[in-house]
């Protein structure tokens, strides 16, 4: 699902900005929804650096990128796209539409909102 939001959100930024809380309200409910997954095969998220906090949402979001890594494994040309938005989010975080949306809807520092896009971005990439 956050594979197909990323795709219509990048398609028409402009029109499908409700796509981009779509994705951040997957992350939210995807620790608890999956939490015995997580546990069992993704344990090895909750180690994270001893400075940081226990973060459910920075874990939700690695592991949704872990399993879109799944499906993109399938597509050569999907996996190119979605790298470049989330890519591109994050070279140019202080004009980063995702980042923005996140951070305004839910109060947050804009730095916070880019650590869950990073979390996401580097659950695409462990192999």
């Amino acid at each position: 699902m956050v594979i197909l939001k990323l795709v219509a959100w990048s398609d028409r930024p402009e029109e499908r900005a409700h796509d981009l809380m779509d994705i951040l309200k997957i992350i939210e409910r995807y620790f608890e929804h999956a939490y015995d997954e997580i546990t069992e095969f993704h344990f090895d998220t909750f180690l994270q650096d001893s400075e940081e906090e226990f973060d459910q949402l920075k874990i939700a979001a690695e592991v949704l990128g872990r399993k879109a890594r799944e499906y993109l494994n399938q597509s050569l040309t999907l996996s190119e796209r979605i790298n470049h938005v989330i890519g591109t989010n994050l070279v140019q975080s202080e004009h980063s539409p995702i980042a923005r949306r996140w951070a305004s809807e839910r109060g947050w520092e804009l730095n916070y909102a880019l650590d869950i896009m990073g979390a996401f971005q580097k659950g695409l990439h462990i192999i």
